[in-house]
């Protein structure tokens, strides 16, 4: 049986981590040198295999195919469909329904995006606004973090089949993977205080307050 090539051993471990690992987590994982990885790491995203990103100060190696893949795990027109049922038949306890919904897509896919394992309070709501960007495409998290445990997310929805309605079950949506998300780095209480949207430019802006107690 023949070996396993450096760059064969990096590709199947990131297959394992869709998300993306460090240089230091992937040397970890296959036993090789950090120097030699991120040596491979550099010539496989020459080739256009993998891709890089930045999350905090870490930079963070994923395959660029994979990657694309995950960004779609709710498109746009199925959030609008399904969206648009909840309301008909739940009416305004829909938003409320949306919300656990929520909590349990990051069960479901948590280990898929699973951020890294050295993630800290320090780095967390940089980390959560990454996730929360891969849920769908036209969406863009950010967040700052504020003194005593608290930051603001905005998340950018970008308005091309999305109405006012669904924008609001969006926000409650994206209210319960935010919770599920810090529920599941920090095993801490976490409480988001009222939801803001506004109608900006090409779509709508999300911003939302969360405090780590």
């Amino acid at each position: 049986m023949s070996r396993l090539s450096i760059e064969e051993k990096i590709i199947n471990i990131l297959k394992k981590y869709q998300w993306g690992l460090t240089a230091k987590e992937i040397s970890e994982k296959i036993g090789i040198s950090r120097i030699t990885v991120s040596k491979y790491l550099g010539q496989l995203k020459a080739s256009g295999i993998l891709s890089e990103r930045r999350v905090g100060a870490y930079r963070v190696w994923y395959i660029k195919d994979l990657a694309e893949k995950t960004r779609k795990i709710l498109p746009k027109k199925i959030i609008s469909s399904i969206g648009r049922a909840f309301l008909k038949v739940f009416g305004e306890q829909a938003y409320n329904i949306a919300e656990d919904v929520g909590l349990a897509i990051i069960d479901e896919v948590y280990e898929l995006i699973a951020p890294l394992r050295d993630s800290s309070e320090e780095n967390i709501f940089t980390i959560v606004a990454d996730l929360v960007s891969t849920l769908s495409e036209g969406v863009k998290a950010e967040a700052i973090k504020l003194r005593g445990g608290r930051g603001i997310f905005r998340v950018y929805v970008e308005n091309h089949v999305l109405d006012s309605d669904i924008i609001k079950l969006l926000a409650s949506l994206f209210k319960g993977t935010i919770l599920g998300i810090f529920k599941r780095i920090v095993i801490k209480n976490v409480q988001c205080k009222e939801i803001i949207i506004n109608r900006v430019k090409n779509g709508f802006e999300i911003i939302l307050e969360v405090e780590v107690l």
